[in-house]
C-alpha cells in the first residue's frame, strides 16, 4: 500500500489529478481505515474527497 505521504504530495502538486478521481477516494477510503490514527493533512484530503475523515 502507498504512503500516505506520497499521496499527500501528490495532491499538493496536482491538485486537479487528485481530487475527486474514484481511484484517490478508493485509496483514501483504504488509507484511513488502515491507519491507527490518521494525521490531519490525510483526514483534511479525504474530507476534501467526500469521505468522512
Amino acid at each position: 500500500m502507498p504512503e500516505p505521504d506520497s499521496l499527500l504530495e501528490a495532491a499538493r502538486l496536482a491538485p486537479e489529478g487528485v481530487i475527486g478521481r474514484q481511484a484517490t477516494v478508493d485509496l483514501l477510503a483504504d488509507l484511513v481505515g488502515a491507519t491507527p490514527v490518521p494525521g490531519r493533512e490525510l483526514r483534511r484530503l479525504a474530507s476534501r474527497c467526500g469521505l468522512p475523515a
